[in-house]
């Protein structure tokens, strides 16, 4: 009956349309997905570097509370007048004169500043002298405690020890599982060299619980230089599957600040809101096949029309969106299909405005330098009297520091090679008269490649580096030879010394610091120079290019930077 109905109230060409209504769950299932993996990537992406950024936030702090510890040991450590009074009290394990209470009350004056301090560590501070007599400034009850904290902790001392803190460890505790952490410091006498005591210093667990509240998801790690752990928080929805891991090295103490998030903790929500929206898609997709045959054919229009734009905005045009029509289904799915459009296109906007920002301020970061004006006036006025006196050697020597000074008020405007390699001969001119040497610069520099630009200052620092290192011995004959020309489709600047030069291992060594350009690795280098040459290259021209380090056949070092020119 239902069959003679539809025959006689839909024409042919509707019923075929009623038919295609099937392939409506095609494009959105594929919309759905590919919205999915896309918002799981960019919020994961997102969770991750505010996760880094709350670790930064997090390492700066533990720095400053070290600081401040370090700064109140070396305070008490320093200060004749303290540890005049006790040497008083070396040998006493109670109180008995008048004269040494006042000592006494003296240190405790002294330990109740120095907690004052480090009061935002929440820290306390005591006194343990060799009779291992207590002296503490607010502790009042907890002599016990203290005492019992003593025992543990004074086999980790070194006595022998007192130009630095050390680290003492945590005392796991069997009552309760949060730990302290301790850090003591050995006091001698200056001039006898006599042990006059150690200063401990309590890091409560509450202050790590303080400044770990910031932790949203996931699990923070806190271990000291040993793999011990000092604190750990997890929130309760944390799993060991997939985990993200981000890590950070408190250089002050040698301590590890580990964060561990799981990709289903992240995900989780978003998988079960997808499925969910799936389901209803699925729902929406069934009753709608059982009433689209009330409907026209005009929902073939707007059918096509989402197909269209989901294909445009994958390729890229995010400007596309759906033309809202009435009230109806359609309608309603329309917006919310623009909504999210709208949401996704501000969301990749901000991310490339984030990356950009941070690409500037790297590069800003790297090549920033003081702009002395007033300088570059004083210094034309004494090259004007030195040429006006009849001193043209030094008049020149000033004339190259004002080329120099004049390159550094303009970092950030690229520099041709031509007019680089004239700094170059501006800088060994200073270098000479300031080291009384003759270090003279040999350039080739191959026809049509003069105006090539390139980050201002770029190569002076291999110069720098040549003078310092390689002719650290003030040979006679210093030549530093320098060359560029074009090579496979990039440009090649060769600078090469003839000096001491390297063994084989350092420039195997420099060659994976400047490929991997690891936080790990750079830390544990000090030619921040070099390092600095091989970033700015990456960030002006990507990761193609590169900086090398080579053996001479002969004698002397070459450092090769690879630009590519497209």
């Amino acid at each position: 009956m239902l069959d003679i109905k539809l025959k006689y109230f839909l024409s042919f060409y509707q019923r075929i349309q009623l038919s295609l209504l099937f392939l409506v769950i095609l494009p959105f299932t594929i919309s759905s997905i590919i919205t999915y993996f896309f918002i799981k990537n960019e919020v994961t992406e997102r969770i991750t570097t505010s996760n880094q950024q709350i670790v930064n936030i997090i390492a700066s702090d533990l720095t400053d509370t070290i600081d401040d510890i370090t700064f109140s040991t070396i305070v008490l450590a320093r200060d004749t007048a303290i540890k005049d009074k006790l040497d008083r009290l070396k040998e006493s394990n109670k109180i008995r004169t008048f004269q040494e209470y006042d000592y006494l009350l003296q240190v405790k004056e002294l330990l109740g500043l120095l907690e004052t301090k480090m009061a935002g560590a929440q820290s306390k501070l005591y006194f343990v002298n060799p009779r291992e007599y207590i002296i503490h400034a607010s502790q009042t009850g907890m002599v016990d405690q203290i005492n019992s904290e003593w025992d543990v902790i004074k086999d980790r001392l070194d006595l022998h020890n007192t130009s630095t803190i050390q680290s003492l460890g945590v005392i796991q505790r069997d009552d309760i599982s949060e730990n302290d952490y301790f850090f003591g410091r050995v006091i001698r006498h200056n001039v006898s060299n006599e042990y006059l005591g150690t200063v401990v210093i309590r890091i409560p667990h509450s202050y790590f619980k303080s400044i770990f509240k910031s932790l949203e998801m996931g699990r923070l790690i806190l271990s000291d230089q040993n793999g011990e752990e000092i604190a750990v928080f997890q929130t309760e929805s944390f799993s060991e599957k997939n985990i993200i891991r981000v890590e950070k090295t408190i250089s002050r103490a040698n301590w590890g600040l580990t964060s561990e998030i799981s990709q289903n903790e992240i995900t989780g929500s978003i998988t079960k809101v997808f499925f969910l929206f799936f389901i209803m898609i699925v729902i929406f997709v069934v009753v709608f096949f059982l009433l689209s045959i009330y409907m026209s054919k005009s929902l073939v229009k707007p059918l096509k029309s989402f197909e269209k734009i989901i294909k445009e905005f994958v390729r890229g045009d995010h400007s596309v969106r759906f033309h809202v029509k009435g009230k109806d289904e359609i309608a309603m799915i329309g917006t919310a299909f623009n909504k999210m459009l709208d949401q996704i296109k501000d969301l990749i906007l901000k991310i490339e405005q984030e990356q950009e920002e941070k690409k500037v301020l790297e590069l800003q970061s790297l090549s920033a330098q003081i702009h002395p004006h007033f300088l570059m006036n004083t210094l034309n006025s004494i090259k004007c009297n030195l040429s006006i006196s009849g001193d043209p050697f030094h008049s020149k020597k000033i004339d190259s520091l004002i080329s120099l000074l004049r390159s550094y008020m303009r970092v950030n405007i690229p520099n041709t090679l031509a007019q680089e390699f004239l700094l170059i001969n501006a800088y060994l001119d200073i270098m000479n008269m300031r080291n009384g040497t003759d270090t003279i610069a040999k350039v080739e520099v191959e026809d049509g490649i003069e105006d090539f630009e390139i980050p201002r200052l770029l190569i002076q620092p291999i110069i720098e580096n040549c003078i310092i290192h390689g002719f650290v011995d003030r040979e006679p004959n210093a030549i530093i030879t320098i060359s560029a020309f074009t090579c496979e489709g990039e440009i090649q600047i060769h600078i090469a010394d003839n000096g001491k030069g390297m063994s084989m291992e350092k420039c195997q060594n420099l060659n994976l610091l400047f490929s991997e350009m690891s936080d790990e690795i750079i830390s544990a280098y000090d030619r921040v120079g070099l390092i600095n040459i091989a970033r700015r290259l990456k960030l002006t021209y990507g990761k193609n290019a590169n900086l090398e380090a080579k053996m001479n056949e002969k004698k002397g070092t070459t450092f090769i930077m690879h630009i590519p020119r497209s």
